[in-house]
């Protein structure tokens, strides 16, 4: 059931775990927490955080849960990714936001279907659109999770203030939800603690040699993607190769294969 949930609403799959069980038990703890308000409202969790802090791989863990699907979205999950709408004017953000919704409407899980013969989506206005997926919801009764990841303008979230649905956000920011007309949970996507920086690292490549880790956890500074590249490049590695790597004295990675010279990433 999960696998086919997660399949339908396209929802993003990296191949390894996060290794931060904390923060994965603060977002399925708000999604609870939103899910449960009885009122007729938009419900947002926002994880947000610098880059590089693994709010996307977070969000993926977090819905990867089939007691909270149960609970919390039985009607399935949406996924969509905002990044495209980054930099766009004020014209093009708004057709972009339109065809979010269009997208959404249209979209298996919700379950929308004409009103008369031969209608489209395209036959519904663009200010008429939020108030359809409204109708859908009402009407077919469903509880649905929609996420939305890498949020960068609060247009996008503002799109949605009259949809009564759950929505978990990424963004880098917690100010695109200044304003919003919701009821709110926030999550910070906060740099790693050792042990689950730790833990990333041995998840992606396995034990690493012990003397290697101090300069490692430092140069990745507590980021989840750094330290998730630099498991890669160390992983199957000896640990005379390790130890060659990890010390080399640049903020870049620098990766030698011992046959040839050494080459940046």
């Amino acid at each position: 059931m999960v696998r086919e949930v997660l399949a339908n609403g396209q929802v993003a799959f990296f191949t390894k775990t996060t290794a931060r069980p904390d923060k994965l038990e603060l977002i399925r703890r708000g999604l609870r927490c939103m899910q449960s308000l009885r009122d007729f409202s938009l419900r947002v969790v926002l994880v947000h955080g610098m880059e590089g802090s693994g709010k996307s791989v977070l969000a993926s863990e977090a819905v990867r849960c089939a007691p909270l699907m149960a609970d919390c979205f039985p009607n399935g999950i949406i996924w969509k990714s905002a990044a495209h709408m980054r930099g766009l004017k004020e014209e093009e953000l708004k057709r972009a936001i339109h065809d979010l919704l269009r997208t959404i409407l249209a979209h298996p899980q919700l379950g929308w279907k004409p009103r008369f013969d031969r209608q489209k989506l395209q036959d519904i206005a663009s200010d008429q659109l939020d108030a359809e997926i409204v109708d859908v919801i009402q009407v077919n009764h469903k509880r649905l999770l929609l996420v939305l990841d890498d949020v960068w303008q609060q247009d996008v979230l503002a799109s949605l203030k009259n949809i009564p649905i759950l929505v978990l956000v990424t963004s880098r920011s917690r100010a695109i939800a200044d304003g919003l007309s919701a009821h709110l949970e926030y999550v910070e996507a906060m740099k790693c603690t050792e042990q689950e920086a730790r833990g990333i690292v041995t998840s992606h490549c396995g034990p690493v040699l012990e003397e290697a880790m101090p300069t490692l956890l430092k140069r990745c500074d507590g980021l989840p993607l750094a330290l998730a590249i630099w498991a890669h490049v160390l992983k199957g590695r000896s640990p005379q190769e390790q130890r060659e790597i990890v010390s080399v004295p640049s903020k870049a990675i620098l990766v030698r294969d011992f046959s040839s010279p050494a080459k940046q990433l």
